[in-house]
C-alpha cells in the first residue's frame, strides 16, 4: 500500500475551476504519474472549495481520497501544519500500518514542505517527491 499526503493549494483549485486538461495543477499530475493505493488531501479552505477539489480529483482519476480539513492561524503557521499533518499520518497509519508513505512538497505553502520534511525525516520516514508543469514529478533526495 502506497499513500499521497498532499495540502491542497491554490495552482490545484485553479486547475480545477478552469477544468482545463493542460493545467492540472501538481496534485493531479501527482496522482495521474504514481500509483498510490490512497490520496489524503489537508486542506484550511472552504468546506465546499475542499469538497470540490476532491470529488474533481477523483473524477479525473479514479483515487480514493480522504480529506483531512484544518483550521490554521495562518498557511505560515508552522506548528498548526506540524500538528495538522501529524495527526492525518497518524490516523492514516491506524487502518494501515504498513503503508507506505509519500509526502507531497509542491503544493501549499513553504511552511507546509517544511513541515513535511520534518515530519519525513523524524516521526514517519516516507519518500519525498516535488512537480512543476515544466519539469513533472520527480523525487526529492535530502
Amino acid at each position: 500500500m502506497k499513500y499521497l499526503f498532499a495540502w491542497l493549494g491554490n495552482a490545484d483549485l485553479r486547475a480545477c475551476e478552469a477544468g482545463s486538461p493542460d493545467d492540472q495543477g501538481p496534485i493531479l499530475g501527482a496522482v495521474r504519474i504514481g500509483v498510490f493505493d490512497a490520496v489524503h488531501l489537508l486542506s484550511d479552505y472552504p468546506a465546499a472549495k475542499s469538497r470540490a477539489y476532491v470529488r474533481w480529483l477523483e473524477r479525473h482519476t479514479g483515487a480514493a481520497v480522504t480529506l483531512h480539513a484544518t483550521t490554521l492561524k495562518s498557511p505560515t503557521n508552522y506548528e498548526g501544519i506540524y500538528l495538522a499533518a501529524a495527526e492525518a499520518i497518524r490516523s492514516a497509519r491506524q487502518a494501515m500500518p504498513a503503508a507506505r508513505l509519500v509526502f507531497h512538497l509542491s503544493p501549499g505553502t513553504p511552511a507546509m514542505a517544511a513541515g513535511w520534511l520534518l515530519l519525513a525525516k523524524t516521526r514517519y520516514p516516507a519518500e519525498l517527491i516535488e512537480s512543476s508543469r515544466e519539469h513533472g514529478v520527480k523525487d526529492v533526495s535530502i
